[in-house]
């Protein structure tokens, strides 16, 4: 339930608060915090105004759009100075740095293994081929399921 105030339906109807007010004393339902439910109040408005006495910008298709396109505009600006701010990042941006950095992990454990074959051959007395083998194969599968886990399930438990 949309809830508005006198003056955001005078706003919306294209009058003055003051009529708004002479419509509340004529029988236009106020919620009880003294607001109007957008919903109510244009169902009496519609039921109980002469339509020759209208002013509703609803009707007016002109209006409506400028208003959707002043809207619009607000918005892209308030967009605009956030992304000024540093509070908004563009999604293309983010797309871009979250496959470098899995690209950059991926390559990091891919090289990994090949860098600690040896060490564990060494360690555990059998042949670095065959330790290497395993790690790679035991890691890429690792990743591929990484890789098919959405970003949801990753970030919750």
């Amino acid at each position: 339930m949309t809830k508005l105030t006198r003056k955001q339906f005078a706003s919306e109807l294209g009058v003055t608060h003051q009529r708004v007010t002479a419509m509340v004393k004529q029988g236009l339902p106020l919620n009880t915090d003294g607001t109007l439910s957008a919903s109510i109040a244009w169902k009496w408005y519609t039921e109980n105004v002469d339509p020759s006495r209208r002013k509703s910008s609803r009707d007016d298709t002109g209006n409506a759009s400028r208003r959707e396109l002043e809207k619009l505009k607000v918005e892209r600006e308030r967009l605009a100075l956030e992304k000024d701010r540093g509070e908004v990042i563009d999604r293309a941006e983010i797309h871009k740095a979250l496959f470098e950095r899995a690209r950059g992990e991926r390559d990091a454990w891919i090289a990994w293994s090949s860098r600690m074959a040896s060490e564990l051959a060494a360690e555990i007395g059998c042949e670095p081929g065959e330790i290497f083998a395993t790690l790679d194969r035991e890691i890429r599968a690792h990743l591929d399921q990484l890789s098919k886990k959405t970003t949801r399930e990753l970030t919750h438990d």
